[in-house]
């Protein structure tokens, strides 16, 4: 093997790498979605989280045609939209809950009303953590944007584990509080 194919090789490597990670980050970004929907559409708990696992292996399966940029949510639903069609055409026991013309109106709303949504519930978790003192904001960039366990960050903060997920419940009581409160003042 020559300097040239190692090299090309090893990028390969490095890029399937970021892949994986970006996929992994934007399936649990948008997880609640995604099982939502097709529980909306199935029905049934079981039922639901099969078609989850199957469509998350689809979505891997067909990661090359997701334009980064776009709506990966918009584009898992699509995705969960015809896994969970197929699931409930094979269903011969079952009727189908709607017809492919409901389900596909259905990802089309979703879609304007989750960006939407998301747009406004960002926009006040902005403003809301700005509000959060610095202590605080600090502890939530630990645990949710840092590579640190809870032990490594309680150890860091002299805390015990327990009264880190205490402190860290509250703060986030806190912020829910205020993104709803929000989104309460902007809607009247």
């Amino acid at each position: 093997m020559n300097l040239s194919s190692a090299m090309t090789e090893r990028s390969d490597a490095l890029e399937d790498d970021r892949d994986r990670v970006l996929y992994a980050t934007l399936l649990r970004e948008n997880r609640s979605r995604v099982f939502g929907y097709l529980l909306a559409l199935v029905q049934n708990l079981s039922d639901a989280e099969d078609l989850y696992q199957q469509t998350a292996l689809v979505l891997w399966e067909k990661f090359g045609l997701y334009e980064p940029g776009s709506d990966f949510g918009t584009w898992a639903t699509s995705v969960a939209h015809y896994c969970a069609a197929n699931f409930l055409r094979r269903q011969s026991r079952r009727r189908m809950l709607f017809s492919d013309a409901v389900l596909t109106r259905l990802v089309e709303t979703q879609a304007t009303i989750r960006d939407h949504e998301v747009s406004a519930r960002s926009e006040a978790l902005k403003s809301c953590l700005e509000t959060l003192s610095s202590k605080h904001r600090r502890l939530l960039m630990l645990r949710y944007h840092g590579e640190y366990s809870m032990q490594q960050i309680a150890k860091q903060e002299s805390r015990t584990v327990g009264a880190l997920y205490v402190a860290l419940s509250r703060i986030r009581k806190a912020l829910l509080s205020c993104i709803e409160q929000r989104i309460g003042s902007e809607a009247v």
